[in-house]
């Protein structure tokens, strides 16, 4: 199947690369991998990147682009580079505390008669995407997070049905980056309450830790169990208002009234992004 006027449409977004200053973290993108045609993997890769960005969880490096982490990267294969703790703190400077891999399991584009509405026979172009992606930690090389993805499109052309294949994981990348990173901050102020329960409060959680509104987010409070700072969870809430680099506005959907007492008496309060499930219809 020919993609190249495909990848051409799709050349700007490998070229985005993100450094504001933000409490985001950092993840570089390396080249993909796959026994596919080399150009399907490249805008797939393209797509990936994209929705990645697109979640507003982290700022984006594409190895390609940084001619400093290429550079560096090529410069510690070489043995001497071992004993140069500089340039190897440099190095974790200048990368995320993560990389993202990727490989192309399988790409392939069939054709197939179906009926229309009106009791047409008509030909249209199936095309499936299999791949794999897993987030590693750059000084370590442990594994973060790995998952499976499996796309479908159709299209009038083999073109279109690629496209559209290849082109439909936004939601679930975005699903899969908010998962890997789950923000973490705390309860600052409470609004809305009365004497039982609070009903809107304030966390420390803004538009620079990428949280969106809608987004749930777990409420917990410190305990102290052998001597050892652990935590429980005491609620959800749901951002109502993103209003700041570190600030929203939240509705209290559960424990309203154990988080007005508890921080009340002057109790740690910290929040986290909640895990994100794939609903009946995700595949």
């Amino acid at each position: 199947m020919k993609l190249k006027s495909l990848i051409v449409s799709c050349a700007m977004l490998a070229a985005t690369t993100l450094f504001a200053q933000t409490n985001k973290p950092v993840l570089t993108v390396e080249n993909f991998t796959g026994s596919i045609n080399p150009q399907a993997i490249t805008m797939l890769r393209n797509q990936v990147i994209a929705g990645i960005q697109k979640s507003g969880r982290v700022d984006v490096i594409d190895i390609n682009n940084e001619a400093a982490l290429k550079a560096e990267q090529e410069r510690r294969m070489k043995e001497e580079a071992m004993a140069d703790a500089g340039r190897v703190e440099e190095m974790k400077s200048l990368m995320s505390n993560c990389i993202l891999k990727g490989n192309v399991d399988n790409f392939t584009v069939t054709r197939e008669q179906y009926k229309t509405l009106d009791g047409k026979m008509a030909t249209r172009f199936v095309a499936v995407v299999n791949f794999s992606l897993s987030i590693l930690n750059a000084s370590n090389g442990t594994l973060v997070s790995q998952q499976n993805f499996t796309s479908r499109g159709t299209g009038d052309t083999e073109q279109l049905a690629g496209s559209d294949a290849l082109s439909a994981n936004g939601k679930y990348l975005e699903r899969f980056i908010n998962n890997a990173y789950r923000a973490e901050g705390k309860v600052v102020e409470l609004d809305d309450q009365d004497a039982k329960k609070v009903k809107t409060l304030y966390i420390s959680l803004g538009t620079d830790d990428g949280v969106q509104k809608g987004q749930k987010i777990e409420v917990f409070k410190e305990v102290t169990i052998g001597g050892q700072v652990s935590k429980k969870l005491v609620g959800e809430i749901t951002i109502q208002e993103v209003m700041g680099p570190s600030v929203s506005l939240c509705k209290v959907n559960k424990g309203g009234d154990v988080i007005l007492s508890e921080f009340g008496k002057g109790t740690s309060l910290p929040v986290r992004t909640k895990e994100q499930k794939a609903g009946f219809f995700d595949f």
